[in-house]
């Protein structure tokens, strides 16, 4: 973090840790392949920059999704009807079972019957 934000501020970074990590990530990856390990070499600081960001952008982006479903009890946000993975409402999903719905003795289908076998 101290490097990115000096990065971003515009100023050198601290070379004893960069060069440090620079070189753990480059020989893991230029042991499998050296043309993958030289262009990790050249930009790593781009590619650093650019894994900061998209980490930044995927905790944004979980927390909205955790917001969507403390207010709006979705995901998606307001006046949504998409898939809730967490919540699991939303999308298509089918109406509960009733008990005259449930024959026991009938396989479970996938998204029909199977709410017979938990609710029993």
């Amino acid at each position: 973090w101290k490097c990115a934000f000096k990065k971003i501020t515009f100023r050198p970074c601290d070379a004893d840790f960069d060069q440090r990590w620079r070189g753990k990530i480059v020989s893991t990856i230029g042991s499998q392949s050296p043309a993958a390990g030289k262009f990790v070499f050249k930009h790593f600081q781009a590619l650093s920059m650019l894994f900061l960001i998209l980490m930044i952008a995927s905790f944004a982006y979980a927390a909205l999704g955790l917001y969507n479903l403390a207010v709006y009890n979705n995901c998606n946000g307001p006046n949504s009807s998409e898939f809730c993975p967490i919540s699991g409402t939303g999308g298509t999903t089918n109406p509960p079972l009733d008990s005259n719905d449930c024959d026991l003795n009938q396989t479970p289908v996938p998204g029909k019957n199977w709410e017979c076998l938990v609710n029993n």
